[in-house]
């Protein structure tokens, strides 16, 4: 339970047992992930774009209940359904594959940095709005350099630490599947290829080149701004803002040392292999299949 997410929406979701989730901590590859399990269910392209959405975040407060429902029950093809809550929020199903993207929290703190300076501030105050609970509102208008505060509602809410902690445990699942950003980054068609593996897709080798070219990350951004024209309404500079610069490194570079000495105190709440693979990914030399 979150400002902005509510899990008990799920409760009014009927599950299929052919649907994907994707869950990650905010700002982790959540819409990338997006893109290339769309792309690996329509490998030539060809998504059904004028059917409407074809992934739907049913924990979001701010959709009225009954719109977030229409829009599930309209998704075409194997559902694709996303969300912003820790593993034991979530309803489970062994039939159900879930998708878990994480990448390392000073990124992922440096990209919700960006995230909120560009939100315009009714936006935002919208969310709070939709809020029914008891929880510490959002600041609606953030600066970019108020770390202590960011720092503060990052943990409070989207701790990459504590959705890690539940979901490490599932890694050995059949129906779990452990994807890191900095080997998306890394190594495109093979995160792609695991991707398919993982959710039985079958896509024709002649169609790889052009699938890995559309979801790279500059293509994802060009897309956007043509196909997500709602991100201009909640973003200064819309899809350039929600997108941003993306990559490696971005958290070592901007962070000020004492929230950088911040996160490495929260790499101590998990065991030794989660913490390094949160870090760093597979060049960790930890993987979450072998475990």
């Amino acid at each position: 339970m979150t400002i902005v997410e509510d899990s008990r929406r799920w409760e009014h979701v009927a599950l299929r047992p052919d649907d994907i989730v994707i869950a990650t901590p905010p700002k982790s590859g959540t819409t990338w992930t997006q893109g290339i399990v769309r792309s690996l269910q329509w490998p030539r392209g060809d998504a059904p774009a004028d059917r409407g959405p074809l992934s739907v975040w049913p924990d979001l407060r701010s959709t009225p209940l009954e719109e977030m429902l229409v829009k599930v029950e309209a998704l075409p093809g194997r559902r694709q359904l996303k969300a912003h809550l820790p593993a034991t929020a979530l309803p489970w199903s062994e039939s159900i594959r879930y998708i878990a993207v994480f990448r390392n929290p000073g990124d992922t703190l440096a990209s919700w940095s960006n995230h909120r300076a560009a939100m315009f501030p009714d936006r935002v105050a919208m969310l709070n709005d939709a809020a029914e609970d008891d929880l510490p509102p959002l600041r609606e208008a953030y600066d970019g350099e108020d770390y202590e505060y960011l720092f503060e509602e990052w943990t409070r809410y989207w701790s990459p630490f504590e959705y890690l902690a539940g979901w490490w445990p599932r890694r050995v699942d059949n129906n779990v599947l452990l994807v890191h950003y900095a080997d998306l980054y890394a190594n495109l068609e093979a995160g792609m290829r695991r991707l398919a593996d993982f959710l039985e897709f079958e896509v024709p080798e002649e169609c790889w080149r052009d699938m890995v070219e559309r979801c790279s990350l500059d293509s994802m951004r060009e897309a956007a701004r043509v196909s997500a024209p709602g991100l201009n309404i909640s973003f200064q500079h819309g899809a350039d803002s929600f997108f941003y610069k993306g990559g490696l490194g971005r958290g070592a570079e901007l962070l000020p040392t004492h929230i950088t000495a911040r996160i490495e105190q929260e790499y101590e709440t998990l065991e030794p292999e989660a913490a390094a693979w949160l870090n760093l990914g597979s060049a960790s030399g930890v993987s979450p299949d072998q475990l």
